[in-house]
């Protein structure tokens, strides 16, 4: 590719240079996430360089870039979530240091069966949500990463070429580069990354559901302030529910035998 092509569609694009709502129209219309996109690059490229515009998607397949943005989107929403639920467990880690004494009743299935303390509820709740929080990196290394390699033209490189492509890319992109030949995540990848989400929810459920139980005016083992902590540990309660269904539709699509071309529809489910 000539610098001066790569120059000219680097320059173009930029977001506020797509009209979005077509696009989004026109993806509706022919059912293809890429080819809309593509296109209304290409004829913002046209403009500036007629001649770059044959570059535009050069070597690379429609499925490559949906699933790279896929994964793009994927790595905002799981750091959001990382941040999240490091919070919540220095928290939890806090508390259990100041309540080691706090006697609390042990229950199981919300019945009592002893005596604990408050402080080891806390390293409890806490312990399982980061030994996920571990399992859900590892997984997002694996699955979330530049997908680049299919495309018949990109056998023409050589081994050192491609491996220089998706380093650049990667680190431009903030995602995880490939040193396999054809660098393409597998299904397995995206339910095992959606599987630990699910886990993760279904522990935040517990500990709300847990919570619920021991700040019940019947029980009032613990007393939070304010009006919507009823609410939230409901949320909680009802997001893992969520997930947990979400989860078991995407494994239970992923078992079917799907023809490899038919790609778009394996990626149906996960928007």
């Amino acid at each position: 590719m000539p610098e001066s092509a790569a120059q000219s569609i680097a320059g173009t694009s930029k977001i506020e240079l797509f009209d979005v709502p077509k696009i989004v129209r026109e993806c509706a219309q022919h059912g293809d996430l890429a080819l809309s996109l593509v296109q209304n690059l290409k004829d913002t490229v046209a403009i500036f360089n007629q001649e770059a515009c044959a570059y535009v998607h050069f070597e690379c397949t429609g499925r490559e870039a949906v699933q790279t943005a896929m994964a793009i989107e994927a790595q905002q929403f799981l750091r959001d979530m990382e941040e999240s639920i490091a919070i919540v467990i220095e928290a939890l880690l806090s508390l259990g240091e100041l309540h080691a004494c706090t006697m609390v009743l042990e229950r199981a299935n919300f019945q009592c069966i002893g005596v604990s303390s408050l402080g080891l509820k806390c390293a409890q709740w806490a312990a399982p949500l980061a030994r996920s929080l571990h399992s859900l990196r590892e997984r997002s290394r694996s699955a979330l990463c530049v997908q680049w390699g299919n495309a018949p033209g990109a056998h023409l490189y050589t081994a050192e070429q491609r491996h220089q492509v998706l380093t650049l890319v990667a680190k431009d992109l903030g995602l995880a580069g490939g040193n396999d030949e054809v660098n393409l995540t597998s299904l397995e990848d995206w339910l095992a990354l959606a599987s630990e989400v699910g886990i993760l929810a279904g522990l935040l459920g517990r500990m709300g559901a847990e919570i619920a139980c021991m700040g019940q005016q019947e029980v009032a083992e613990i007393t939070i302030s304010g009006a919507h902590f009823s609410a939230t540990c409901n949320l909680a309660i009802a997001n893992a529910d969520s997930a947990s269904q979400r989860v078991a539709s995407l494994l239970e699509f992923g078992g079917r035998p799907q023809p490899e071309q038919h790609w778009k529809v394996r990626l149906a489910p996960w928007f």
